[in-house]
């Protein structure tokens, strides 16, 4: 017990020693950490699962250490989203619009996360498949008679590893997981200013196209200790990673009409830099078996900065992540001997500060968000489970934009509805 409370203290600082490195070498770009939450049970827990195990798709991510407490010695889920997104960027729209739009427009498929989970005495092996951060957006920035400007960006991230957990002593386990992760970039700018009053031809046309792509090794350690037989505590550490690979291409063209100019920058094999802060997450959880559980999550994140295309000045962006503590809350109550009904609160707060006004560079969205979940779980068989319900995450914030020919700062709201579809088996 003595060594364990020195373990866990020992991570604790260490993270918190390194909440702020000047250069870090882990990889990845979040805007915000619980846009996507991970797994059936966790996410239904509102991603408070640090604490709690019985989830193979989402316990390597929070905490390794839970997987050797898993039910069964053969486990496996499979977690597909479909994700509808309401992003207004240069205009700031009433919370209570996007809702009304539930049903209209178009859902985008997104497979979360599957895992596959081996138990053997006194240690567990698993396997998992992940997608912790994506984000949309394709539209109209800004459209008047002077300025027309368009903007289409997908930024995603996958996460592949395997995980070992180990049972130290009855009520004492150790876990880590290692990951294979890559990012990917891609951003289209159209945009078009008028520069007579829009009674000629007259006018700078610009057109951007960037491509990112970036991979490392991520590994997350996690520690837990049952206090007693239905209070659990649970500390995971995700440290910076390490580099493999990083490139980019990058093209702009700007024409003016009158009289006609045109410059084009097209370059190929450039170094890309992008970085994953780390994460310290701490978990406290009651659980009455068969009747109902409690969890509360804190989750700290180290701050840093970087330009993500160093060696070209005209297509980079100024990544700074500032440090950020979220918050998760999560309720599960067992209605039923087959039927389970899990809620949960989170808080999403935008990894990046507000954008620099004196900057003429591209900076990270600004939107503080919050959000919560819900679903049911139906055990379908003795050793199956479909776990049916969904997520909501939104707020308002500013965000900087290639808008009238120059970097501009412009409002933006986000609200992102999330359909949570899961299978689950134990043998």
């Amino acid at each position: 017990m003595r060594d364990l409370k020195k373990q866990i203290l020992r991570c604790i600082i260490l993270s918190c020693a390194g909440l702020y490195p000047p250069e870090q070498s882990a990889e990845a770009a979040y805007s915000n950490y619980s846009s996507v939450l991970l797994g059936d049970r966790a996410a239904g827990m509102g991603g408070a699962f640090t604490a709690l195990t019985d989830d193979p798709s989402a316990s390597p991510f929070y905490n390794p250490a839970t997987l050797i407490l898993m039910k069964g010695n053969s486990l496996s889920t499979t977690v597909n989203l479909y994700n509808k997104y309401n992003t207004a960027i240069g205009e700031i729209e009433d919370v209570t619009v996007a809702p009304q739009r539930l049903n209209q427009g178009y859902f985008r498929s997104l497979p979360s996360s599957s895992s596959s989970i081996i138990g053997f005495k006194s240690f567990s092996l698993g396997l998992t498949i992940l997608v912790p951060d994506y984000k949309f957006y394709s539209g109209q920035v800004k459209g008047n008679s002077d300025t027309t400007s368009f903007l289409s960006q997908v930024d995603e991230s996958l996460w592949v590893g395997g995980t070992f957990s180990v049972k130290l002593t009855e009520n004492n386990s150790f876990g880590f997981s290692l990951y294979y992760t890559a990012r990917n970039l891609s951003r289209t700018v159209n945009d078009r200013l008028t520069t007579d009053g829009g009674g000629g031809t007259g006018a700078i046309i610009t057109n951007e196209i960037k491509n990112l792509s970036a991979n490392s090794v991520l590994p997350v350690l996690g520690l837990f200790h049952r206090i007693s037989p239905i209070w659990s505590l649970g500390v995971s550490y995700r440290p910076p990673s390490l580099p493999i690979s990083g490139e980019a291409t990058y093209y702009r063209s700007n024409t003016v009409t009158s009289p006609y100019q045109t410059t084009i920058i097209n370059r190929a094999n450039l170094r890309a830099i992008t970085k994953i802060p780390a994460r310290l997450a701490i978990g406290v959880a009651r659980e009455n078996p068969g009747e109902d559980t409690l969890s509360f999550d804190v989750q700290i994140y180290e701050g840093l900065a970087y330009n993500d295309l160093p060696e070209i000045p005209e297509g980079t962006d100024h990544v700074t992540h500032r440090p950020v503590v979220n918050f998760a809350v999560g309720y599960e109550k067992a209605v039923r001997d087959w039927l389970i009904l899990r809620l949960g609160f989170f808080t999403n707060l935008s990894s990046h500060p507000e954008p620099d006004t004196r900057s003429n560079i591209r900076q990270g969205d600004h939107v503080d968000m919050n959000g919560f979940s819900a679903n049911i779980q139906i055990k379908t068989h003795q050793n199956t489970t479909f776990s049916f319900g969904g997520y909501y995450t939104g707020g308002r914030g500013t965000s900087t934009e290639f808008v009238g020919n120059q970097i501009t700062i412009v409002p933006e709201s986000q609200a992102t509805y999330t359909m949570l579809v899961a299978t689950g088996f134990a043998f």
